[in-house]
């Protein structure tokens, strides 16, 4: 299926001259832009990953990291849990099913290194709201052993709605008159209600609380107002009839809220946190999301762990201050961040915790949260390590997709490139452990892009150089670690800290025309020119007839004799 244009029941709205209104100041949870979306996953099925990217979220090494995961947690649980019963890993809105193989693999292979988690009946459950998507992972021949093993199952649940999930089972139906075999699917048998489990239920969902419904807040002066949606466009004249969601254009109206907003006080405690912590604030509310929570806590019986990773944000300062949400198409399809710090605050209300990534520069937050019976008893070291070291300061899920951009043959001075090639090589110094060595073969590329760097990724490289420093080891000469250093300093208009980092090249490395040269140059900068003629005059010495010396030596030696240089300084 194709993802121009979508093929649809919904009602396109009023015809107003040459453009029509879908519709005026709706909430965004109501909008009519859900019920699109989801008869486009519906009528697209398998064939929508053909055209939507989910690469990010499914690949071999997000797959180990889960698993890693999600084995550190039951070992962490392993003596509160009834061994007679099932623990279920439930995969909502599986889609491809690309990632439940990888994970399954995973799972498998790291279970052999711990012989009492080999007692554990793990039930892994790939679950979505569309039997075509079911019946394409039960013909899949590379899906087929783990339902074999008994340790893969298929179910239909809609987690926004559903409080059971149905288990689904193929009826083959033989044709008459030839030998073919029609597949079809039952789900009349209950896989998954309350009280079905005794053990945590682990909850997976990947890219996909970003595609359900949200609600939008703003807090102007500590006033609550429920910002109000409206999407109008102008038809294609080719096709008047059919709507892309490219085409659409939104604009947003404000009308006052009780911060009692919602019938559930869980969600209201939400939003009465952030009045507390702002005055002025715009709030993307995963409402969807919290359906989905609530429901998976009623079949889990209170004892729920979730693992996510979305494009969304950890940071509460993402929610500062006031602006429009912005409505981003894409490959067909749109989806809204999600705003995992309300997701932390609604597990901690309830007495749970949510471990999260802390680089908001990347394009993928994970948040893992726990609530658990014994809650407050219940040790989650080995959880907690595996998080905040591959997870989070590794943060391979990330870094290692972005690495491929340094794999490919791409020009960083590409303006719509260079963004990607920064954080390919921000990713491969910290998967490397801030290895001055790795940093100084990936600062070229990374002064090369530091043309139209933002303030979340300034605030990262800042970091990044800094570890890079502090794992300074003079031994290998070859790598001038502090010349880089001084060299991005330099690109950031960071003028002191550079002057102190070609210092430091200079004292620990010896002479270098290149670290004199922009000694010269940042004291040019400075206009200190005297200063800046000395070590211009120090480079020629080191590199003589070099051109850009030269003409530095001319730019300096024209200052200096210029009448208000000399006002400047009388002596």
């Amino acid at each position: 299926m194709s993802s121009e244009a979508l093929n649809t029941t919904v009602d396109l709205g009023e015809k107003r001259g040459a453009f029509y209104v879908l519709e005026e100041n709706k909430r965004l949870s109501e909008s009519k832009i859900w019920s699109l979306l989801e008869q486009y996953y519906e009528n697209a099925s398998i064939s929508a990953w053909n055209e939507i990217p989910f690469y990010p979220t499914s690949n071999p090494f997000i797959a180990e990291t889960y698993a890693e995961l999600i084995l550190a947690f039951l070992r962490d649980y392993f003596s509160k849990l009834d061994l007679s019963k099932p623990v279920y890993i439930v995969e909502m809105a599986a889609g491809s099913g690309c990632f439940s193989f990888y994970l399954m693999k995973e799972l498998s292979r790291l279970l052999e290194y711990f012989s009492a988690l080999k007692q554990v009946d793990l039930r892994y459950v790939m679950a979505d709201f569309t039997v075509n998507n079911v019946r394409s992972w039960m013909a899949n021949e590379k899906l087929r052993p783990f339902a074999e093993r008994g340790l893969l199952h298929f179910g239909l649940f809609r987690p926004e709605t559903d409080k059971a999930i149905r288990k689904c089972a193929l009826r083959e139906l033989e044709s008459e008159g030839d030998e073919s075999v029609d597949l079809t699917v039952s789900s009349d048998e209950i896989l998954l209600e309350a009280g079905m489990s005794t053990n945590p239920v682990i909850a997976i969902a990947n890219y996909f609380f970003d595609s359900i419904k949200q609600d939008a807040f703003q807090i102007h002066s500590n006033q609550l107002k429920e910002v109000l949606q409206s999407f109008h466009y102008v038809p294609n004249p080719k096709a008047p009839d059919l709507l892309k969601f490219d085409d659409l254009i939104k604009s947003e109206s404000c009308r006052d809220a009780s911060f009692d907003y919602y019938g559930d006080s869980r969600l209201n405690a939400v939003l009465k946190s952030y009045q507390a912590e702002y005055e002025n604030a715009s709030i993307l509310f995963p409402l969807g999301a919290f359906n989905c929570i609530s429901n998976l806590l009623e079949i889990s019986d209170n004892s729920l762990v979730l693992l996510s990773s979305d494009k969304g944000f950890v940071d509460a300062a993402y929610i500062d201050g006031l602006r429009e949400q912005p409505f981003l198409p894409h490959h067909g399809v749109f989806s809204y961040s999600v705003n995992y710090d309300a997701i932390d605050r609604f597990f901690t209300e309830l007495g749970g915790q949510t471990m999260l990534t802390s680089d908001d520069n990347l394009s993928i937050a994970t948040a893992l949260s726990i609530l658990v019976k014994d809650q407050q008893t219940t040790s989650l070291e080995q959880t907690n390590y595996v998080f905040g070291e591959r997870v989070d300061r590794h943060n391979t899920c990330n870094y290692l997709y972005f690495l491929q951009d340094l794999l490919t043959e791409v020009e960083a001075s590409k303006s719509e490139k260079s963004s990607e090639i920064l954080r390919a090589c921000m990713g491969y110094i910290q998967l490397c452990n801030y290895d001055p060595v790795v940093f100084c073969l990936a600062a070229p590329r990374i002064y090369m892009s530091l043309e139209g760097l933002n303030v979340l990724q300034e605030k990262r490289l800042l970091e990044i150089i800094d570890a890079v420093r502090d794992n300074f080891y003079s031994v290998q000469q070859q790598y001038d670690v502090f010349y880089w250093i001084g060299r991005i300093y330099y690109g950031l208009n960071r003028v002191e800290p550079a002057l102190a980092a070609f210092s430091d090249s200079l004292l620990t490395f010896g002479a270098s025309s290149s670290s004199t040269y922009y000694m010269a140059a940042c004291y040019e900068v400075k206009k200190d020119f005297e200063s800046a003629l000395r070590y211009y005059n120090d480079t020629l010495e080191l590199e003589p007839g070099c051109k850009f010396t030269l003409e530095g030596i001319s730019r300096v030696k024209t200052a200096i004799t210029s009448p208000a240089e000399k006002k400047a300084n009388p002596s």
